[in-house]
């Protein structure tokens, strides 16, 4: 008995063995498996290939649902293979009625293949179609034996095949019609100029312009045709030789013959009666069928994509609460704010997907507080969804925390200048080379003036009420007097400031500014460090380009005369400090000459003195741009030969 027992144990435990080393080696299998479908779904990532990716990691991740690091993959695939743009089922009145659409459809097939099948039935529509087709290969084999011509001109020792005689036709047709357009025009000017009376009225801004493109425009024109003239002399030459080859001339006509066989068939086909609703009916079957294939493409695309917007969410949540690193959280964050930043699409002006989206995209502000560049993130969530002022406040937390940084004004400019804010965009590009060149004494001055300017709206506020005050009849010169002293101490006691208290300090602070950035301006030429000149050539260049931006893109109605004056003025200064710091740099010179052009905004009498001023720095920039080239040239050159 003993024995027995004894045996028994054996044999359990070897079972036991067994069972673990095959459980053990299947789960070596899967995870190996589960591998191969992760590295498989990474490449497809990669190449973008959102929704074959996704069921890679799903197979994965079924084979080995340990691997937490994929859920996030998964969920991200998901969220980049969903298409916002096509509704939801509940959404969709298109996917809705797809079956009945489809039904329709359908029974309309149906009946046009009915009367195509009884048309085709037709014997003399057989025997039509047979030689149609006959003749459609031999007009393929004609067209194929004239594309073979080379025609050779001995007397200038050249050949000139189909396809250059082709380039040369179309060369000669399109300059023949150029030179008669030019003609007629210089036909017409001529007889203006004889029209035209000897007294000239008062020119307007318009008139100098025409006058000054009409030149421009002479001057093309008559270069264009000396150009035209030449170049229908040469390709005439070719042309009319070419088609005078015999060879060429038979192949032609063998070939004209043949279209007009076809043609002559095709009207022997439009003969018979219902031909035309016959190819209609074809027509109709074609489109129709490929109408329902879309149909049912689409109502799958529909699920489909709901399905996908759901699994992202799915997994996403489950990476979350498998993560166990910041980092990792931070991923999903930004996954998750990007996917309901996406379904917004679906309906804009529901606010529960953008606070969800807002949402996780301020917990990367949350998990890393000292991470300055979340904020530029969270500008540029913002900006994506034109919550105008929510950037305007991000920016100005962001510079709150670092104010001496010359890359937050620089992105607060860049931005202002795309929303058009132009005042403030200066400003702000104006500060990133006062953070440059002397951050410690001028930027807290700027930050009083940014506290001030935050207290203005409760100023006005206040003034109004005083104002309201001193108009009040009813009221006598002591109580009128009481309140409005009253509402001075409530302000005092608050640390609220006046507008006129305000408007001082203001004026104050801009003058310490102002002087502090003149002396700094003075010294920059003391400045030896090469990235600080260059992070100033580009700041002064930027600064010149934001002016050209503001003249350009205003109208005179929101841009009166004297302050455009000013705004053109003061570019043509701030591009001069970026040629003092390199006089070779030909975008400073452009724009400069484009600032001269908005001057005739300014001066319309003037136009033609600032025109010759523009065009003037126009040609130092072109010489500047061949000179740089050259250079390029010879150092690859020197690369090479080296």
């Amino acid at each position: 008995m003993k024995k027995n027992w004894y045996l028994f144990g054996i044999l359990s435990l070897a079972v036991i063995v067994l069972f673990s080393f095959a459980s053990c080696e299947r789960f070596k299998i899967d995870n190996l498996t589960a591998n191969r479908y992760f590295k498989q779904a990474n490449g497809m990532y990669e190449n973008e290939q959102y929704e074959e990716a996704a069921e890679n990691y799903k197979e994965g991740l079924t084979l080995n649902p340990n691997a937490s690091q994929y859920y996030i993959y998964l969920g991200t695939a998901c969220s980049m293979a969903y298409q916002p743009s096509i509704l939801p089922p509940e959404m969709n009145s298109r996917y809705q009625n797809v079956e009945q659409t489809n039904q329709q459809l359908m029974q309309e097939i149906e009946e046009a293949e009915v009367f195509v099948s009884n048309f085709e039935g037709r014997e003399e529509f057989k025997s039509l179609i047979d030689q149609r087709a006959e003749l459609a290969s031999r007009i393929e084999e004609a067209r194929d034996e004239l594309q073979m011509v080379t025609v050779s001109f001995e007397d200038i020792n050249r050949q000139i095949d189909y396809n250059r005689y082709t380039d040369y036709k179309t060369q000669l047709e399109s300059a023949q019609r150029r030179l008669q357009d030019n003609e007629a025009f210089f036909a017409q000017l001529e007889q203006k100029e004889e029209e035209a009376t000897e007294e000239e009225g008062e020119r307007t801004l318009a008139d100098i312009q025409a006058e000054w493109e009409l030149k421009r425009d002479i001057e093309n024109r008559r270069k264009q045709l000396s150009k035209d003239r030449d170049l229908i002399e040469e390709a005439r030459f070719f042309v009319e030789r070419f088609e005078q080859d015999p060879g060429f001339i038979e192949k032609k006509n063998n070939l004209a013959a043949l279209q007009a066989d076809l043609t002559d068939l095709e009207s022997q086909l439009n003969a018979i009666p219902e031909y035309k609703m016959y190819q209609q009916k074809k027509e109709e079957i074609e489109y129709k069928t490929k109408e329902i294939e879309y149909n049912k493409n689409y109502k799958n695309e529909v699920v489909n994509n709901e399905e996908i917007r759901n699994t992202a969410i799915e997994y996403l949540h489950k990476a979350l609460e498998m993560a166990e690193e910041d980092a990792k959280r931070e991923k999903i964050y930004t996954a998750l704010s990007d996917l309901y930043s996406k379904m917004i699409v679906l309906d804009d002006e529901n606010e529960e997907y953008f606070k969800k989206a807002e949402e996780y995209r301020m917990k990367l502000l949350e998990k890393d507080p000292d991470n300055l560049d979340n904020y530029y993130v969270m500008a540029e969530f913002y900006k994506s969804h034109r919550k105008i002022d929510k950037v305007i406040e991000t920016y100005q937390a962001r510079i709150k925390l670092d104010p001496k940084n010359p890359e937050v004004y620089s992105r607060f400019s860049q931005f202002l200048g795309e929303a058009r804010r132009w005042d403030p965009c200066i400003e702000m590009a104006k500060r990133r080379i006062y953070a440059l060149l002397n951050p410690d004494e001028i930027i807290p001055l700027t930050l009083k003036m940014d506290e001030n300017n935050a207290m203005r709206e409760e100023a006005e506020k206040a003034q109004q009420y005083i104002d309201n005050i001193r108009k009040q009849r009813v009221l006598s010169s002591a109580d009128k007097r009481r309140l409005i002293d009253e509402q001075l101490e409530k302000m005092k006691a608050e640390g609220q400031l006046t507008l006129e208290q305000i408007e001082k300090q203001n004026a104050g602070l801009q003058e310490q500014i102002d002087r502090l950035f003149a002396q700094a301006l003075e010294s920059m030429d003391q400045i030896t460090d090469e990235e600080l000149r260059k992070e100033l050539l580009l700041s002064f260049y930027t600064l010149g380009v934001r002016h050209w931006n503001y003249s350009y893109y205003t109208d005179d109605l929101n841009l009166p005369r004297d302050k455009r004056k000013d705004v053109i003025e003061d570019g043509i200064k701030y591009l001069d400090f970026a040629l003092q710091l390199d006089p070779e740099y030909a975008e400073a010179v452009i724009y400069t000459s484009l600032l001269w052009r908005e001057k005739t905004k300014v001066d319309p009498t003037k136009y033609e003195t600032y025109r010759e001023k523009a065009d003037e720095l126009r040609d130092v920039y072109t010489r500047l741009k061949e000179k740089q080239a050259k250079k390029a040239a010879a150092e690859i050159q020197t690369e090479q030969t080296e």
